[in-house]
């Protein structure tokens, strides 16, 4: 980016302007291209885990035989991959940065698994979102079920309108 200012507005009051080093133009066709060869060595940073990316997000599955192996693996990671954050110009975002841990049917166990990044200790959730499939930690998959009919169920209500529209307008 070349020449490029920014300021925030709010209720009229302007801030400072500031140029912009760093970044891509909104919109700008090459931008999600760019953003691939940007991130595409992050995989680097991690060895004993599996990083997976889509779009802007990105998921670290980490696994082994006992759930401390695994707590202390991840968080050796999650340090490795902010400090690849950091030294790329990105952030990691700490209030949407969650956790699951699956294969553990102990509560208890699962309870067990604190991670921590900059002394924040990260949350813990039973189900998650990944790639549009929300999966819960006994790999049960009634959440599935659950988002599939209601997703469903708006489509037939979608229908219904739609027949409803077409067979009042003949």
């Amino acid at each position: 980016m070349y020449d490029k200012q920014q300021f925030v507005s709010i209720r009229g009051i302007d801030s400072d302007t500031a140029s912009v080093l760093y970044g891509v133009p909104q919109g700008f066709v090459l931008g999600p291209l760019l953003f691939l060869i940007y991130v595409n060595d992050i995989y680097s940073c991690i060895n004993n885990a599996t990083v997976k990316l889509f779009a802007d997000d990105t998921n670290l599955f980490v696994s082994g035989t006992s759930i401390d192996e695994v707590s202390a693996n991840a968080n050796t990671c999650i340090i490795k991959l902010n400090t690849w954050f950091l030294a790329n110009k990105l952030s990691l975002s700490l209030d949407k940065t969650c956790f699951s841990v699956f294969g553990v049917r102990d509560d208890n166990t699962r309870g067990k698994v604190e991670l921590r990044l900059d002394n924040v200790i990260l949350k813990q959730v039973s189900c998650c979102k990944y790639l549009g499939i929300i999966i819960d930690n006994n790999l049960l998959g009634l959440n599935i079920l659950i988002t599939f009919i209601t997703k469903s169920l708006n489509l037939l209500v979608f229908f219904i309108r739609y027949a409803t529209f077409c067979l009042l307008k003949f």
